[in-house]
This record gives structure tokens, sequence and C-alpha cells, in this order.
């Protein structure tokens, strides 16, 4: 593969002039009988082709892989050739997704033309710049399978070669992994003790909690030692049985619940978390871990302190 510059150079005046007029020309443009329009369409294939490759060889390639799009965008464009030339010039640009899009392009190549072994070349081209050796070297092994005296297929495989070399070497200065090594690692895991489930509720606020003056959110001070399961259990089973004891004697009510959900499904809950005063002010009036947070004034309605609602 040839060496990528810094820098694509600027399209000469000349390919721009022709890019323009390319651009302009529409092959469904000719209102003759088939045999012109046949010709036309064949005409501007060839011309987007060698505009293309003029392209590629003035190093311009993104220009040219704009061309070859355009060609592939024809009647009859979309061949192994085109593709395997949009491949190159992907390899060849300084696009970040450019060896990704080569790869595409060239196993398309393979599937419109299997025995091709220019096709085989470019996936195993795309995959030496993704970093895949062994799918590199099973494509170069592929071309040269299909064509004996391709140059490239082998300078690719030497290449491969002395990257490999490279890698086992860089390897073997790293210090060994000795057995002695890995007794100590299993010896110290084993004599750490295990977290109490307090210890990870503790570990879990200390990661999610932000630091002052990032957002509206504080860090509560909760504790699970605090919950009262079994009672928070109770309360929340006494509210559903009531609840769903009144969904079952007023139609209207069990009627409006279900349009309500209807909507949230389509629409969404329409909750702003932005607002993350309005949000803790609401959420401060929970109890401390009692059930699924029931709010304070629930709370005082079961235990006969205050009866404001109506179920």
């Amino acid at each position: 593969m040839p060496a990528k510059s810094a820098n694509e150079p600027p399209l000469p005046q000349g390919l721009k002039a022709q890019l323009d007029v390319l651009t302009a020309t529409r092959w469904d443009d000719v209102s003759a009988d088939e045999v012109q329009a046949a010709a036309h369409l064949s005409q501007l294939r060839l011309d987007w082709k060698a505009l293309g490759n003029a392209c590629y060889s003035k190093g311009c390639f993104l220009v040219a892989i704009q061309c070859y799009s355009r060609l592939l965008e024809l009647p009859g464009g979309d061949t192994a050739q085109i593709r395997s030339n949009r491949s190159a010039a992907y390899l060849q640009s300084l696009m970040l997704a450019g060896p990704s899009l080569a790869l595409k392009d060239a196993e398309k190549a393979v599937e419109l033309d299997p025995k091709w072994f220019k096709a085989h070349l470019r996936v195993g081209d795309a995959h030496w710049k993704r970093g895949h050796f062994a799918e590199a070297d099973a494509a170069y092994r592929e071309a040269l399978a299909l064509q004996p005296e391709c140059a490239s297929a082998i300078a690719g495989l030497r290449a491969l070669q002395v990257e490999s070399e490279k890698l086992c070497a860089a390897a073997a200065t790293l210090p060994p992994r000795t057995a002695i090594h890995a007794a100590a690692a299993a010896q110290a895991k084993e004599e750490e003790p295990p977290l109490t489930q307090e210890q990870l509720v503790q570990i879990w606020k200390k990661d999610i909690s932000t630091h002052e003056g990032r957002t509206g959110c504080r860090p509560r001070q909760a504790s699970l030692s605090e919950a009262d399961r079994e009672q928070g259990a109770a309360i929340k089973q006494a509210f559903l049985s009531r609840f769903r004891a009144k969904l079952e004697s007023n139609d209207e009510l069990s009627a409006t619940l279900r349009e309500r959900r209807e909507e949230v499904m389509l629409c969404g809950e329409e909750v702003n978390y932005r607002e993350a005063d309005k949000l803790r002010s609401t959420y401060s009036h929970a109890t401390n871990g009692i059930g699924l947070g029931i709010s304070s004034d629930a709370y005082k309605e079961h235990t006969g302190r205050v009866n404001h609602r109506t179920w």
C-alpha cells in the first residue's frame, strides 16, 4: 500500500472543472431512444471512473471517494472494480472511519466477484489497517491462491510477519507472570474479607454522589439498617388493597387511570430531570427506607394521625 500523506493536496483546476460538469449532468436527462440513452449512461460511467482514478493519482482521495460514490449510484455502476477502487481510496484518506468503510467495500467486491484476486487483496489491506492481523493474513493468502504472482499480497504477508515479530519482541520485555505471582495474587484475594451489605451501599453512594456545586443533587444520609422491611411491606400491602378495592368499585376512576396510563405510554413521563431542586423537595418528604419510599403523609394516614384522603 502506498504511504499516506499528512494532508491532501488541493484539487487541480482541470479536475475541478470536470467534477463540476459531471455533477451537473444527469444520466436520465437524455430524451432520445433507448440506444442513445444507453450510450449516454455508459459514457457517464466511464467519465466518473476516469475522474475518480485521476483524483486518486493526484492524492485527492476524498474527491476520488465522491466520484466512485456517484458512479455506484448509476445503473450498472455497482461493480467489484469500483468497490475495490473506493476501498483503496478510503484506506488512503484521512477519514478516521476509513479502514472500516474500506473493509465494507472490499467485502462487497468479494461478494460481487469472488474469483478476483484484487478484491481479496483489498480485504487484507483493510484488516491490516484495522489491526486484525489474522484476518489480513488469510485474505492475503486467498489473493495469492488466485494470483500467485501478486506482489502486493506478498508484500502484505511480509509486513505482517515483521509486525508480528515486533509484537513478540515487545512482549518478551514484559516481566513474566510466574506461578509464584499467580499464587500470591490468589492468596491476597482470598484474604480480603467480604464486604457487608452496608459497606456496599456506602461504596455505591460514594460513587454516584456528586460534588458540591456541580448539580442540585446532594447525597442523602440513609442506612439500610434503619429500614423496617416487614412494616414497610405491610403498609404497602394495605394501601394496595384499599386502592384495588376502590378501582373495582369505581368504574369511572378505573377508566380514567387506564386512559392516563395509555397516554403516559404514548407520550412519556414528561419528567424534567434538570429541575433538581423541585425533585429534591418532592423526595424529601419520603420516609427513610420504609417500603418503597412511601410519603410521610401516607404513613401518617396509615397510623391514624391524619385522615385527609378518601379512597
